[in-house]
């Protein structure tokens, strides 16, 4: 993870230098299309992985089989339905209603449709990728996801080499290319390995009404929130142009290696959550979820220090000329994905459980809200960063809203939950940021290089230690130390 949020950071530098900021921001705004409806895959995903952990933790290979088998080939249908669905709204936006200039029109749809036959490529994935999760096959998984990250490395130095095609145009190409590369390598790793991957023209109806009754709900909410999320990318753009999302892609590209942090970890803990499950271990798996809260939160803190204290420097070393607004797009959406912590051990809870119908409906709601009130908005005030603070506090509100529901079928307990989760992180966090002001205030480097390196391991170091000493539970921490030692030994 630490290696990939290197070659992020180095990346997206790259990709800023060959396309420019309005090209990023088109290619944000025109993926930000996509993205609403990409997030159908990743609803697609938690269902798939729900059934199949369900199986693998009762032992049942032919159980696990039969979900498998439909659900690739539900995968299919919803991929040819999205791309149906997607194409004529896709093209009305960018035709009526997106600010991009003429003699970018054609580059844009060109992105667009390649951005498409990606989309339909990652429906196709979703089965065989959710095996390798619920197999817990986590080396595979990261050295495909280094694979990647290089990759998408490389890509960049081709578009700096390259004179003669459109650069917007040869970045789409390629990353289509890396995508399908990914795809067939899941595929046929799943094949020679899992015997449950392997398609069998089976049908059932019970099974179908199961899995097209849970993906629908979960596909409304995740729609509903990439909606509310990456809607307002449209919706910034109507008021303020492609050089807005330029700088929203750039704060959006930084938080995305953070959150990439909390994705892996909550990505280990989701199997063992169903298998806690499916083996009918309830408390125990309310307590995971409750510890699993505090951790990820506590990594994911350490990770967003630099950023929220040396934000202005670590922009002006990373990109050079630094976008307006980059800097405090940047800090707001850091505390966003910090907020949405609090709710993804216990989305996993749902997804196990079954119990997703209010928390993607009327939860969902929260966040899609977002939407219509960025609009009105805006209209009274044009301030780009209203709909970026509006969507960090939505999801603050939605994470709450997952924990009560949670607590309302199982009754495992909020004054539980505040004991062991919500009052170890706000107390750190309340310290983290108050020390973080005092050494931003007091310690000033004159050289931009030193300033990046010597605060940001300061401010990591610290916030490790007042986790350490105030955040973790006395067993966890003895644990931890005998671990150390028994390293060091070694």
């Amino acid at each position: 993870m630490f290696l990939l949020m290197g070659i992020g950071f180095f990346t997206t530098r790259k990709i800023l230098e060959a396309l420019g900021v309005d090209d990023l921001g088109i290619y944000n705004v025109v993926g930000s299309i996509i993205i609403m409806f990409d997030f159908v895959s990743s609803g697609l995903s938690n269902s798939t992985q729900r059934f199949i952990n369900i199986g693998l933790g009762r032992n049942d290979n032919k159980y696990t089989n039969q979900y498998f088998s439909q659900s690739f080939f539900l995968h299919l249908a919803f991929a040819l339905i999205t791309a149906l669905i997607i194409e004529p709204i896709g093209l009305w936006l960018i035709y009526k209603k997106l600010v991009i200039s003429p003699d970018r029109l054609d580059a844009a749809l060109i992105v667009f449709h390649l951005s498409i036959i990606s989309l339909i490529i990652q429906f196709v994935k979703i089965c065989f990728e959710s095996d390798i999760i619920a197999r817990e096959q986590m080396s595979f998984y990261a050295y495909l996801s280094i694979f990647e990250g290089f990759s998408k490395l490389a890509i960049c130095y081709a578009i700096i080499q390259n004179t003669t095609f459109d650069k917007l145009i040869y970045y789409g190409v390629l990353l289509l290319c890396i995508n399908t590369i990914v795809a067939l390598i899941y595929i046929v790793f799943c094949l020679s390995k899992y015997k449950e991957t392997r398609i069998k023209g089976y049908f059932d109806k019970q099974i179908f009404k199961q899995l097209t009754s849970f993906i629908s709900i979960n596909s409304f909410g995740v729609i509903s929130w990439a909606l509310g999320k990456h809607g307002i990318n449209i919706v910034m753009n109507m008021f303020f142009g492609p050089a807005i999302n330029g700088a929203k892609a750039l704060a959006t590209q930084l938080d995305r290696i953070i959150a990439q942090f909390g994705t892996n970890l909550d990505t280990a803990v989701r199997p063992q959550i169903t298998k806690m499950y499916a083996q009918d271990k309830i408390q125990e798996m309310f307590l995971l979820a409750m510890k699993a809260t505090k951790y990820i939160y506590y990594v994911m803190l350490i990770i967003a220090m630099p950023f929220l204290f040396e934000t202005k420097n670590i922009l002006q070393l990373w990109l050079g000329e630094v976008p307006e607004y980059t800097k405090i797009f940047t800090q707001v959406v850091v505390f966003e994905t910090l907020f949405t912590v609090f709710s993804r051990p216990f989305n996993d809870t749902s997804l196990a459980t079954g119990k997703i119908k209010n928390i993607q409906i009327y939860g969902r709601l929260i966040t899609l809200s977002a939407l219509p009130i960025s609009y009105v908005l805006l209209k009274i005030d044009a301030n780009p960063i209203i709909p970026v603070i509006l969507v960090a506090f939505l999801s603050l509100i939605y994470s709450l809203y997952t924990v009560w529901e949670m607590n309302r079928h199982y009754h495992f307990g909020l004054k539980l939950f505040f004991i062991k989760s919500l009052s170890p992180i706000i107390i750190v966090s309340a310290i983290c940021l108050g020390v973080g002001f005092v050494i931003q205030e007091l310690i000033v480097f004159d050289n931009i290089y030193i300033s990046v390196c010597a605060k940001s391991g300061l401010l990591m170091s610290v916030a490790l230690a007042i986790i350490i000493l105030i955040g973790v539970d006395t067993g966890d921490r003895d644990y931890l130390i005998k671990k150390i030692q028994r390293k060091g030994a070694n």
